[in-house]
């Protein structure tokens, strides 16, 4: 049969026929039924999973370990016995001092968080690239993905969407814009070069030379001649 292959496909008779096999290990195909309604974009949340509760993290971070700080420089003196008994590895009496004077301790708890929230509160608006930056390295925790679709209105309503996940997550309105990109036909030369310019930069632990976009919904206009080696996902 592969002989006659070749003579009809006029090959050269010295022409040689390799079989292989098309697995490739390093790809996994997943197939799983929608859950919800194709017009509520449900379905596609676990593609910025990785965002997902990360602000709490981060902010614990930027408070400087607040939790041990209070009782560090509380001037309650149960506290100073409560640290006394955590550092002796007594729980029970930690317990039972915290218990006794639940009262107090929460009063100066809440005033002293009262009054971390405001530092940092002015202290977001004083640098306001400090959240920008936790933001970012956050982001980039998002595996490349592009995300097939086939229309364009579909496209832009899931952008605002995944948008809007990421801003209840925590995320600033400006940064998940530039993590949730679109490419299509309808856009502009200049634009989809940009995208693919910057889409193709791969990711290293220099956080500013990485992509800065995570997701891309796309129709099959982005296809012929995309040549990136490190996307992850593609759906």
């Amino acid at each position: 049969m592969l002989e006659k292959v070749k003579i009809s496909a006029r090959f050269a008779s010295n022409v040689k026929i390799l079989r292989t096999s098309i697995d490739r290990p390093n790809i996994a195909l997943h197939i799983q039924p929608m859950q919800y309604s194709i017009v509520s974009f449900r379905d596609l949340e676990f593609v910025i999973d990785a965002a997902r509760d990360r602000p709490i993290q981060a902010a614990d971070i930027l408070k400087g370990g607040f939790a041990d700080t209070f009782i560090e420089t509380s001037t309650n003196q149960t506290a100073k016995r409560v640290q006394n008994a955590i550092q002796r590895g007594d729980m029970n009496v930690a317990r039972a001092l915290v218990q006794e004077d639940i009262g107090a301790i929460v009063k100066e708890t809440m005033t002293r968080r009262k009054g971390r929230q405001e530092e940092l509160k002015a202290q977001r608006l004083a640098t306001g690239a400090v959240d920008q930056h936790a933001w970012r390295r956050i982001c980039q925790q998002i595996p490349k993905t592009i995300v097939y679709m086939d229309s364009i209105s579909h496209i832009e309503l899931a952008r605002q969407q995944i948008i809007g996940w990421l801003v209840k997550y925590g995320c600033s309105i400006t940064e998940a814009k530039h993590v949730i990109k679109v490419y299509y036909s309808e856009l502009t030369d200049s634009n989809k070069l940009a995208i693919s310019s910057e889409f193709v930069k791969p990711d290293s632990n220099e956080l500013l030379s990485c992509s800065h976009y995570r997701v891309i919904l796309a129709t099959d206009a982005m296809g012929m001649g995309i040549n990136n080696p490190d996307i992850k996902r593609v759906v």
